[in-house]
């Protein structure tokens, strides 16, 4: 506002403001100075308009009005407007989820923790809530896809291991539980005033948090990467992001439901779309929607383990206290983690570590999640080639255009997959994802005569194998057939036996599934929040949480939160192995042709000078 401010001072915001994408708004009665000269008027602007306000350079512009007065206007609009003064028109009165999972564990705890947990809905929640229900079905999808199958969890009768409570929408209701407790927490000890438009806006997030997941999830964005597909405009590859847009700009159709969450909470349909995308600029909202340490996963380590029934160390009701002793809001809008919550936030990494070792990379789910891949893969392409004319006049008749060939092949693929979809919700059947997956299959079954014998009789074979794993001892029976070849880690190195092993399967199709596994980046972040570079050379990351400096092995309760956490002691935690799990499809009784593709494999190993683990 308006006054005098040092240049060193307005240099300092200035570049501040650019790197962090802070839009400006300067108040100053006298915003510019005219001056005759030579008979000339001359303009000149003061320092920190001249400074400041450039449009090409900031996202800024300068009001000409008195700084008193400009705040006299402001809480006048304020006053006179129910809109922006509505805090008590949100109830959360609806009742509570027939997610059992956090209801039935908390009940008897903390009045804190309950009273967070389980705060009932709100009537915006409750609409939302049947239109995932009703229109998306993330009632019928398991949160752990075919891995749910591959486990027997459906066989399971006692309850936390029953899939209708471990299904994509009871986890969805579970993140917004989470969402809501460490939120309240945060404020708590922060020493802040509860804001409910602002709770009710975070928890609407966490709610619509994975409605962009497409059928198989993570697995339709390996195949794209796989087939080296991206979107128009785009250097990386495809992601279920692309879809989250668009799916929740179609549960907001109705106008009563936009209107509804700008009149009762202030917020429009893009602050919330950036929210649960991560970029929506307020840490701590980011913090708890997109992070390592965001509510998404501590739900799901607990519900994942609980319903495969994976022994940790954790227990849910102590990790919650404990993940909120120290948690607060920084005045730059951080979450901060110190004392007994960095410690308790090291054992949550440490934990997903551990759960992917032993289940979501586990040898047999990686061998079984590749022939659903090489299936996926197939289908998608053989379909590409048998309609790509029908396809292409279908287009033109409709008047719709796609950038380039890229984005063509991903929007057709993924329209033939909610096609699919559509015929896959059946009462009767297990999994929809294996419905799926069998309707591709009897596509290509139909079609067989166009492939080689021995490449359809090792696809076959492959999905009957995806059929009769059903329970734990089956996959650990195909566990026994597995060859693992493990690898010291390096990016280059990853990037190497990456590209021999698509150099194998190009030349050998169908012999064998060969799959790399190698532990994800635990502190990777949204996009928009990823490394940058700055002016002067250096770079840094758009930050949303703070975490104590040295060893995080030796954290203790005096522990004060002091540095990033990208550049906290947990960046190593991701640290490990790359294992080559490779799996015979031959039919041959001597397994010849897997022989040679085990041959050609350890050929190119030579070839390239890499060697096995030492």
């Amino acid at each position: 506002m308006s006054g005098e401010w040092d240049p060193l001072i307005i240099a300092f915001l200035g570049d501040l403001l650019s790197e962090r994408g802070i839009p400006l708004l300067v108040i100053d009665k006298n915003p510019e100075i005219s001056r005759t000269e030579n008979d000339t008027i001359i303009i000149e602007y003061p320092y920190i308009i001249k400074e400041l306000v450039n449009p090409k350079i900031h996202y800024a512009i300068a009001l000409e009005i008195d700084a008193d007065k400009f705040m006299k206007q402001l809480t006048q609009k304020f006053d006179n407007n129910p809109s922006l003064n509505n805090h008590a028109k949100i109830e959360f009165t609806v009742g509570a989820t027939e997610d059992e999972f956090w209801y039935g564990m908390v009940k008897d705890s903390d009045p804190k923790i309950t009273n967070s947990v389980n705060l009932p809905f709100s009537g915006l929640e409750n609409k939302l809530e049947n239109k995932l229900k009703k229109g998306e079905k993330l009632d019928k999808f398991a949160q752990l896809g075919l891995k749910s199958y591959w486990l027997g969890i459906r066989d399971l009768k006692y309850h936390t291991r029953d899939p209708k409570y471990h299904t994509r929408y009871n986890h969805s209701v579970g993140v917004m539980k989470i969402a809501s407790y460490l939120y309240d927490r945060a404020i708590e000890n922060s020493g802040y005033k509860e804001n409910l438009c602002e709770k009710q806006f975070l928890r609407l997030a966490a709610l619509l948090h994975d409605t962009g997941h497409l059928p198989f999830s993570h697995l339709i964005e390996d195949v794209f990467k796989e087939l080296n597909w991206k979107p128009a405009g785009y250097k990386d590859y495809y992601s279920h992001t692309f879809q989250t847009d668009e799916k929740i700009e179609e549960l907001f159709a109705e106008k009563d439901l936009k209107q509804q969450l700008k009149n009762e909470i202030g917020y429009n349909l893009r602050d919330l779309i950036n929210l649960v995308n991560g970029c929506f600029g307020v840490g701590y909202l980011d913090a708890i929607i997109t992070s390592p340490l965001d509510a998404d996963k501590i739900d799901y380590v607990f519900r994942d383990t609980s319903s495969t029934d994976k022994r940790i160390s954790l227990s849910p009701i102590q990790f919650l206290e404990d993940i909120a002793t120290d948690l607060i809001i920084t005045p730059e809008k951080y979450l901060s983690f110190s004392g007994v919550s960095a410690k308790s936030a090291v054992e949550l990494l440490q934990t997903r570590k551990h759960l992917y070792q032993n289940l979501y990379l586990q040898s047999g789910i990686v061998i079984l999640e590749g022939i659903v891949k090489l299936i996926i893969k197939t289908y998608f392409v053989h379909s590409l080639i048998l309609n790509e004319r029908s396809i292409l006049d279908l287009d033109k008749r409709n008047n719709k255009e796609y950038p380039d060939l890229g984005d063509y092949k991903i929007s057709y693929c993924i329209s033939n997959l909610r096609g699919l979809l559509k015929e896959s919700i059946n009462p009767g059947d297990d999994n929809i994802e294996l419905k799926i997956v069998e309707l591709m299959f009897n596509e290509i079954e139909g079609e067989k005569r166009v492939f080689r014998d021995i490449f359809f009789a090792n696809i076959k074979k492959g999905f009957a194998t995806i059929k009769n794993t059903d329970n734990e001892d089956k996959l650990k029976a195909l566990e026994s057939k597995i060859i693992r070849k493990r690898f010291n880690w390096q990016e280059k190195l990853e990037k190497e036996i990456k590209e021999i092993v698509r150099d194998v399967m190009f030349r050998m199709p169908g012999a064998a599934i060969i799959e790399v596994s190698r532990l994800p980046e635990f502190l990777s972040t949204a996009d928009s929040r990823k490394e940058r570079e700055r002016s002067d050379g250096t770079k840094t990351f758009a930050e949303c949480i703070l975490m104590p400096d040295g060893d995080c092995e030796i954290w203790n309760a005096m522990s004060k939160a002091a540095k990033s956490l990208h550049e906290s002691s947990l960046k190593n935690i991701s640290k490990g192995k790359i294992t080559v799990f490779l799996y015979p499809l031959s039919e041959d009784p001597d397994d010849s042709y897997f022989k040679q593709t085990l041959n050609l494999f350890d050929k190119l190993l030579d070839k390239k000078g890499i060697s096995l683990q030492e």
